[in-house]
């Protein structure tokens, strides 16, 4: 039916309805538009006036019906003398340059497309010398190519790409054919990617700034979608620093699809040793799941930790069920002040759940009476004689401090 509207509209306006949605319509009347609709109206007016004054054998409905005929009349005569036209913008042959930024991360290796990878499709597609796609460009505009994952580089036809990048940052790649062009008339720029961007800047600054300089950015999505089956370790909140042999709570994003409900180990790993193995229940199909693993680290020193979870049956992609990160194991003794305003059962138990940990050293000062302290765990005897810390040197002593029963008005404006 398509083609038979398409006709019939042809027909009817001229042109294709396919032109009416590239172009725009300007008027280009030889007398000014505001005169001819003053004349439209004032006939308009004029119609009106002689219909309502008509008396005779004619009824009203039949003087409505041939007052809309002649105010039909009247606005496609006025409408043909506007002279309405068509305009549509054209590219001058090689006058325009036109940016290709290829995506060359790791995740254009994935293999999910008739071809075989993403990447190899890309290269067909825009860097081959036999490619159709890259010759009908070539024809319109002056292009640049350019490879893109932690950076981006120019690259010519011909060339290969690793695909081998860690990250995929749209955004600066977008910046940098920018500047590399800036100075040149730009037709646009087309991304070639599977849309994998685990980039923490955001697009939304970039593309706005590109399209106030009427800049058009064009897409080219490879791979599926959604992968019908797999499995992902996401995001994983890790201390930076920790003590030895002290534990460690870590969240970490669980997403999966076409393996809900199936339980899972999460291991965690320190240099090839398993520390921790703690068995998950995976989420509903494309719904991510936090999860909490505890373990402890017994070596100092900068450790590569390693998040794992096993491949499963029918898995597309493997790469993404293991996440790494650094973390510095200290042996200091952390130093922390803890202070009670009265007498409490607090203070036994929170001294007996750290006893046992010799990276801890909790000095307690405890309010006896007006003035009076009692403290332990203290490096030497003038240590809190006084009380709480009165100067800022004295307090950052300490790594951490923790406040029991006491009142504000206890400390002083300098305290505070």
């Amino acid at each position: 039916m398509q083609p038979f509207f398409d006709s019939v509209f042809s027909a009817l306006f001229k042109y294709r309805p396919v032109l009416f949605e590239q172009g725009h319509i300007v008027f280009r009347s030889p007398v000014a538009i505001q005169i001819l609709l003053a004349v439209a109206l004032a006939a308009t007016a004029s119609a009106a006036w002689t219909y309502g004054r008509a008396r005779g054998k004619t009824t009203g409905r039949e003087r409505s019906v041939l007052f809309g005929v002649r105010c039909t009349v009247l606005a496609l005569l006025t409408f043909a003398l506007l002279r309405p036209t068509l305009v549509l913008s054209t590219v001058l042959p090689q006058q325009n340059y036109l940016a290709v930024l290829i995506d060359d991360s790791r995740s254009m290796q994935i293999a999910d497309v008739d071809e075989g990878t993403r990447g190899t499709q890309a290269s067909k597609l825009f860097l081959s010398e036999e490619s159709e796609v890259m010759r009908d460009l070539s024809s319109r505009f002056r292009v640049r190519t350019f490879r893109f994952a932690e950076d981006a580089n120019r690259i010519e036809r011909g060339d290969s790409l690793s695909f081998d990048g860690g990250r995929t940052r749209i955004a600066p790649a977008l910046e940098r054919a920018r500047a590399e062009l800036a100075s040149l008339p730009v037709a646009g720029v087309v991304v070639v990617s599977d849309g994998a961007d685990n980039a923490q800047e955001g697009l939304s600054e970039t593309l706005l700034s590109l399209k106030s300089a009427g800049i058009p950015v064009y897409t080219v999505g490879l791979g599926r979608e959604r992968a019908r089956r797999d499995l992902e370790l996401g995001r994983v909140t890790v201390p930076r620093r920790a003590l030895k042999g002290s534990a460690i709570m870590v969240e970490l994003v669980l997403s999966q699809s076409g393996f809900a409900g199936k339980r899972i180990p999460v291991t965690v790993e320190d240099e090839g040793r398993i520390l921790s193995t703690t068995d998950v229940e995976l989420p509903a199909d494309d719904a991510p799941a936090t999860v909490q693993v505890n373990f402890t680290i017994n070596d100092a020193g900068p450790r590569r930790i390693r998040f794992r979870v096993p491949v499963q049956d029918g898995e597309l992609v493997a790469e993404n069920n293991i996440q790494e990160t650094v973390v510095d194991v200290s042996t200091a003794r952390e130093k922390i002040l803890y202070f009670e305003g009265e007498p409490r059962y607090e203070l036994k138990f929170l001294r007996r759940a750290v006893a046992a940990d010799s990276s801890i050293q909790l000095v307690t000062l405890q309010r006896t009476a007006d003035k009076r302290y009692l403290r332990l765990d203290i490096d030497s005897a003038n240590e809190l004689v006084a009380g709480f810390p009165a100067t800022r040197e004295e307090l950052f002593t300490y790594r951490a401090l923790v406040l029991g029963s006491i009142e504000a008005s206890y400390f002083s404006h300098d305290q505070l």
